[in-house]
């Protein structure tokens, strides 16, 4: 994670929280956030099976270490996830910052997700529909493909569509709850106003 000064440098320039005091500390804002970054550190899976739109399901995985963040979405084809085939999966790999309480939600830390790649990797059950959705890429069943720089419609966003999300985390039972995603969280106006309804486990 980056140093505090950085941290309140960063803040700062987002305007995202006040308080960072002339050395470079922030006040209890900084203390939240270490505490959920180190809460978090491990890897964490859906709990149960996730709806995606009316037809889909999917499974997350996101993997916390003390640098950086790697998030897996496994879209399934039918409601019941490994019982309908898999369609694709996406992944994102960045920086998490956790800066500071939710000024909407008591006792919810505010994240910022940077991600430096964004990828597609099509099961042979979604490489068609990939085709016609986003054909300007070479898609073949199990073959990654990278779509940071143009990403492909409503399945994954570019980074300059999107270069920071606006989020939201809490543990609450064990369990790992980010925000609602009903729109995309690219604006700190766009910050979720509540967790989603799911949530993720940790991991042995």
């Amino acid at each position: 994670m980056p140093s505090a000064p950085l941290r309140c440098v960063a803040l700062l320039v987002l305007a995202t929280l006040s308080g960072c005091s002339s050395d470079g500390s922030s006040n209890g804002e900084e203390a939240v956030g270490e505490e959920m970054a180190a809460a978090l550190l491990g890897t964490w899976k859906s709990k149960d099976c996730e709806p995606s739109g009316a037809t889909g399901s999917r499974r997350r995985t996101y993997v916390f270490t003390p640098s950086d963040v790697k998030i897996t979405y496994e879209l399934f084809a039918g409601t019941q996830c490994e019982t309908g085939p898999r369609i694709l999966t996406a992944t994102t790999h960045g920086d998490a910052a956790f800066v500071g309480k939710s000024s909407a939600l008591p006792g919810v830390t505010n994240v910022l997700f940077t991600f430096k790649s964004r990828a597609i990797t099509p099961a042979a059950a979604g490489v068609d529909l990939l085709k016609g959705t986003c054909g300007q890429y070479p898609w073949a069943a199990d073959e990654e493909v990278d779509v940071s720089q143009d990403g492909c419609k409503a399945l994954v966003q570019s980074n300059t569509e999107c270069p920071v999300e606006y989020d939201l985390a809490d543990i609450v039972d064990g369990v790992a709850y980010f925000g609602d995603r009903s729109v995309p969280l690219c604006s700190e106006g766009a910050r979720p106003a509540q967790l989603a309804e799911w949530g993720v486990a940790q991991q042995p």
